[in-house]
Parts: structure tokens; C-alpha cells; sequence
């Protein structure tokens, strides 16, 4: 029998990224189908742990509570050296900037479960025994023909406007579009064990221990004294045993623990690799199809996650007429980066500084460590860079924005001019760029109300905050309200303004009958360096995607052309 389906999305893969990317487009108005070959949903051994930023994106779509409810949050990470028990560095996730200061220890295949229940609950369809046997891709309107095969043999012709291959490192997909994978390293090896761990250390946090033979990660998981252990370059060509894994532990953990009632011991190779392309015309790559990481730090299951919220709201505006089809190339040009990021950048020379192997290098690590974290902004730097809220898009053609000339400034700061000073000038330059998360803040409303800006921002539509600055003038009021009255008759819902009047009620002389934020303290305004007037476009990834000061109309409108229609 010859069936045929037209999805707008069809996912390929229902591991947490495919799951994730479906709850996303769900939300936006997306007709989206998942097809995973396994007959069954497959539990995944192992622990995913989310990190902060990672909640984030779970929340945005109402996955996260149910997964709070089963997870162990673990609080900090510990760091020890290999020549003792003394503690090199402790990174606090509550010193993090985002309303989810800590990691999540929770099943993948909870992940999983929970992630399908909610895409199910927001509409998308999940079925299981069927493979995706070949693809054509669509040209223009033409839309992509997947032929797909059920476990019971009959064949069907699903029509989708785009695909996307989550399903894993082995990607049928990727294959199927002739992408090559990238080898960024050598093979890594090793052992995880899911166990009870009898010992004297707290367990709400994760623990790493750094010996000559590579590190030992330990991290609490839901119950009693269960754990998590990451074994690096256990013994070549052996399967691990808990009496094995117990004498290895000996040698490199110097806080003796004794381990029982194992659930599962597991052997895996990991070799880094990244996809030379995320796209090809009207099929897209994420998770592990695109790029595999190192299992230091967790980046891989939290790297999909981020993959497919950056990919979900363009889809989105796209698909509902909104947006130009070229807003789609940014997703390659984003998440590649972003990939490539965790490869190269802070998270990958922090896991090589982890993983030295000369005995003077070691000892050096080991006394430069305790000193430099004692230093709080190279504590929060390493915190930041492990739970990914520092992940920016600044170098990505989407993203934009504009400064005071520097010749336009003036040379001290008024209250009673809107023209930017030098020293406003460099506040505004020190403040989240085009590109960089926006920053958790608490923020009240002209009604009384105090919310998350993250609550502002949690939606399908842009954001757009436009900063009074210190000066108090009619001139700057009547700039901001023509902005935001120009801007909701031209997108309405589709980007939706708030004035920030630094002030604890709304002045009679503000020409704005929208929605307006009463900074009473000015918090607000010096977390986005607004001391004179600017503004601030936020994309539905809670993102920057433009800002500028002065706060100008046309640059924000011309900005706006480029991407919305």
C-alpha cells in the first residue's frame, strides 16, 4: 500500500533534538511529523545533563517542569588534581546570569519521554518503525519527497517543504544530502557506569578528578546516593566491571568511595566530528547528525537542543509568510559557529587544560588553577563557557547594530540632553551586543506587575525595549513613542514593544499608550549600558538581534525590511 503525508517539517530522528525541534515548531504553527526507525522509543543509557542554558530553551515551550520533577539538580562543579585530595577550583552555578542557576541530572530517555509527550500535547505526530529510506529534494515551491518504509514493509511518499535529519551520528540523512563529516580529534575512550556510590562528599554537585591516565567525572543522580561515573582511557580492549571499575577508582580518585547495585556499566568510543555543512537547500542537520562532542562538560545533547531553537522560529516566520526564505541561511552560518565554538573555544581549551598528561604541565595546571579561580571574573568566565549561556551569534550576517559616532558624542554626560557622552558611548559598548543572549533580569510593569524579562520574551514574536536613558525629555518620549506606534502599525504582534522609563510610574508626558517597564532603580538600564537613549530588537530565541544608539526609527526599520516582511 502507497500512502502519502504533507508535512511542513518532516524530522527525521526522535531522540531529544528531533523531539525538542517539534515541541518548537509546534508552537509556532508548524505542521511537523517525526519518523524514527526504531519500532520502540529506545532507552538510551547514560544521564543527559542540561545545563542552564539549555532550561532555558526547554522552558520556552513547557518541557522543563516535568523534567524538574525527575532530575537531580547538582550545583556546582569541583575540580581536584591528581596529586591529592586537595580541591583545585570550585565553579558555582549560582553566580550564573539566567533563572536556571544550575545543571539538571536526568535519563535521556526521560528526556526523551517528556519531550514527546509535550510535542503530542502541541499537536505534532511521532511515529515509530519507520526509516527513511531516500530522499529528492524540491526545487523552489517544489516540495522534498521522502520515501519512507514502515517495519511492517509497506512503502510511503511523505512530501514535506523541509527536513530535518535528527537522527544521530550515523545520519541517514547526512548521507543522504552527501555531506561529509569532519574529524576534529582523535578517538576518545570510555567507560559510564550508573551505580550507587557510598562516600563522604555532598550530592547535589559534580565531580572531577584530573590523573595522569585522563579524568574520572562524578555526578549525583536522582536517589539515594546513586551516581554517575565518567571513566576516561579505561583499560584498551576490556569491558568494565563493577570490580574493575571499583580498583580504577582507587588508583584515580583520591576520596575513597565504595560502589554497589550497579544498573548498567557501559564501553563507548567518542570521536569529535563536525558536518563541513548544516544545509543543503531544504534540508537541514542538528544534534548529533551534525556535529558530535567530547562527553566532558555535556555539550553534545544541549548543542542539539540549542540547534533546533535557532532553527524552529525562522522555519516559523517562513512558513506563516512572515519572513524572507534567505532568513533560513543564517541557521548554517549560526549553529556551525556555534559548533565550532565548543570545538575550539572555551569549552574545548578548558577540557584540554583538564586533560594534560606531562607531570610539569599537570603540576603547573594544578597551582594556576586555585589562584585564577579565585579570581571571580575567570571563575564566572570558565562557569559561563561550561553551562553555554555565553554562546553569542555577534559574527553572524543576521545581527546588527549601530553606535553614537564617536565625533557625534558629547563630551560629559547630561541628564538634559539625549545626545549620547563618550562615557555613555562606551557603556552602550560594554552591554550585550547583537548576537548575545539577553540577559535575565527582573522587570516591572506599568501595572504593578513584576515579571522575568525572560516572561516578556517567552513567545513567536520579536521584542522591542526602547531605553529612555537618564534624561527626562518631552523630545526623547515623543522619539521613543513614534518608534513604537511605527513599528506596531507596520508588524504588529509580530514584534511586540516596551518603553523603559527609569521611574516609578509612567510620566503624563510619554505619548505611548503601549506597554511600558518602570526601571525604578535603573537596574535594567545599566545591565543594557542605556544611560542615554537606545533600543533593543530581541529575537523568539531571546537573542539581540539588533540595537543601536541613538534610538533611531529608520536604521531599526531598514534592519527590519531585511528580515521580516
Amino acid at each position: 500500500m502507497h500512502e502519502l503525508s504533507e508535512p511542513d517539517v518532516l524530522v527525521v530522528g526522535a531522540g531529544p533534538t528531533g523531539l525538542a525541534l517539534a515541541c518548537d515548531l509546534a508552537r509556532h504553527g508548524v505542521v511537523c511529523r517525526v519518523v524514527e526507525r526504531a519500532s520502540a522509543p529506545v532507552s538510551r543509557r547514560g544521564t543527559a545533563e542540561l545545563l542552564p542554558r539549555t532550561q532555558e530553551v526547554l522552558e520556552s515551550f513547557g518541557a522543563l517542569a516535568p523534567l524538574e520533577e525527575r532530575a537531580q539538580a547538582l550545583r556546582s562543579m569541583n575540580l581536584y588534581g591528581h596529586s591529592g585530595a586537595r580541591r583545585l577550583a570550585r565553579l558555582e552555578y549560582a553566580q550564573l546570569d539566567t533563572p536556571f542557576p544550575r545543571v539538571l541530572g536526568v535519563a535521556p530517555a526521560t528526556v526523551a519521554a517528556t519531550l514527546r509527550a509535550r510535542a503530542c500535547e502541541l499537536g505534532a505526530r511521532v511515529d515509530f518503525g519507520v526509516e527513511l529510506a531516500s530522499l529528492e529534494l524540491g526545487d523552489g515551491d517544489e516540495p522534498t519527497r521522502a520515501r519512507l518504509r514502515h517495519a511492517d514493509g509497506r512503502d510511503e511518499t511523505a512530501r514535506a517543504r523541509w527536513v530535518v535529519g535528527c537522527d544521530g551520528a550515523t545520519s541517514v540523512v547526512r548521507a543522504a544530502i552527501d555531506v561529509p563529516f569532519e574529524a576534529r580529534s582523535e578517538t576518545e575512550r570510555y567507560w559510564f557506569a550508573d551505580v550507587d556510590l557510598d562516600w563522604e562528599m555532598p550530592e547535589d554537585d559534580q565531580y572531577v578528578f584530573l590523573g595522569e591516565r585522563g579524568f574520572v567525572m562524578i555526578a549525583s543522580l536522582p536517589g539515594e546516593r546513586r551516581a554517575l561515573i565518567t571513566l576516561e582511557n579505561p583499560p584498551p580492549d576490556e569491558e568494565p566491571s563493577l570490580e574493575r571499575l571499583q580498583e580504577l577508582l582507587c588508583r584515580r580518585v583520591p576520596i575513597r568511595g565504595e560502589l554497589s547495585a550497579p544498573r548498567w556499566l557501559a564501553h563507548e568510543r567518542v570521536r569529535p566530528r563536525l558536518a563541513a555543512r548544516f544545509r543543503v537547500g531544504p534540508v537541514f542537520l542538528a544534534g548529533d547528525a551534525a556535529h558530535v562532542h567530547s562527553p566532558l562538560g555535556g555539550h553534545g545533547l544541549n548543542a542539539g537542543v540549542q540547534d533546533v531553537h535557532n532553527l524552529a522560529w525562522k522555519l516559523g516566520l517562513v512558513r506563516r509568510g512572515l519572513a524572507r526564505p534567505a532568513l533560513l541561511d543564517s541557521y548554517d552560518e549560526e549553529r556551525r559557529r556555534a559548533s565550532l565554538h565548543i570545538s575550539r573555544g572555551d569549552p574545548e581549551r578548558t577540557s584540554r587544560a583538564l586533560r594534560l598528561r606531562g607531570s610539569i604541565a599537570r603540576g603547573l595546571r594544578d597551582a594556576l588553577t586555585p589562584v585564577l579561580a579565585n579570581i571571580e571574573t575567570i571563575n564566572r568566565r570558565v562557569a559561563r563557557a561550561f553551562s553555554e549561556l555565553e554562546f553569542t551569534y555577534r559574527e553572524s550576517s543576521l545581527v546588527e547594530e549601530h553606535h553614537t559616532p564617536l565625533l557625534g558624542a558629547r563630551l560629559t554626560h547630561s541628564d538634559r540632553s539625549e545626545q549620547a557622552s563618550l562615557a555613555d558611548r562606551r557603556e552602550f559598548a560594554l552591554a550585550p551586543a547583537a548576537g548575545d543572549r539577553v540577559p535575565h533580569a527582573r522587570v516591572t510593569t506599568d501595572a504593578g506587575d513584576e515579571r522575568s524579562l525572560f516572561d516578556l520574551t517567552r513567545g513567536t514574536f520579536h521584542t522591542l525595549l526602547l531605553f529612555d536613558g537618564d534624561a527626562p525629555t518631552p523630545e526623547g518620549y515623543r522619539n521613543l513613542a513614534e518608534i513604537g506606534k511605527a513599528i506596531r502599525d507596520q508588524y504588529g504582534d509580530l514584534v511586540r514593544t516596551h518603553v523603559v522609563i527609569p521611574a516609578a510610574e509612567a510620566p503624563a508626558t510619554l505619548p505611548w499608550e503601549g506597554a511600558v517597564i518602570l526601571d525604578h532603580d535603573g537596574a535594567l538600564h545599566r545591565r543594557f549600558g542605556a544611560r542615554a537613549e537606545c533600543q533593543y530588537l530581541i529575537r523568539p530565541d531571546r537573542h539581540v538581534a539588533f540595537r543601536s544608539q541613538p534610538a533611531d526609527r529608520h536604521v531599526l526599520v531598514e534592519y527590519l525590511k531585511r528580515v521580516l516582511i
